[in-house]
């Protein structure tokens, strides 16, 4: 209760991730009262907007350090949010074209050859359903992916330069 005998509900802080350092490690939790994430929301929403860092500033009644520091947070928060997000629907992914296989697998009695019994029947169609899912597996899990590659061009120019 507060001086006038009404109740005054006290804000439960948040635990929030620290931010992580090189290695992609977090450190301890940082607390976050539901005040401090509704003016970091805001403030990154203010941002968002086209308003200055001062204008947000004076628009929240704090100053431009904790405004930059709140934009920042906020920022993170959504990054975090949307890389969970994505990870669960990697996992979607790989599930379903894993459950695709199987039942190509199945249907086709491919399982009777994988263990040396004759009979099998393994269709063209098959085939192509299993490896299009595998295909889809790797390019979720980006194991497709392009792969940057040095082959160190740059040293062989320079040496090459350093003669002429």
């Amino acid at each position: 209760m507060d001086e006038q005998g009404a109740h005054k509900e006290e804000a439960q802080p948040l635990a929030l991730p620290a931010p992580k350092d090189e290695s992609g490690q977090s450190g301890t939790t940082r607390e976050r009262t539901p005040a401090q994430l509704e003016r970091q929301e805001k403030a990154y929403d203010l941002h968002i907007s086209g308003k200055t860092y001062r204008q947000i500033a004076e628009i929240l009644s704090c100053d431009k350090d904790t405004v930059t520091t709140d934009i920042r947070a906020e920022q993170q928060r959504r990054a975090d949010e949307i890389a969970e997000r994505r990870e669960v629907e990697k996992a979607r992914a790989v599930s379903l074209y894993e459950r695709v296989i199987d039942r190509a697998l199945k249907k086709s009695d491919i399982y009777d050859e994988l263990v040396m019994q004759p009979g099998a029947k393994v269709t063209d169609r098959t085939l192509e359903a299993v490896i299009h899912a595998r295909e889809r597996i790797d390019k979720v899990l980006g194991v497709d992916a392009p792969t940057k590659i040095d082959l160190g061009l740059d040293k062989l120019f320079t040496a090459f330069d350093d003669q002429g």
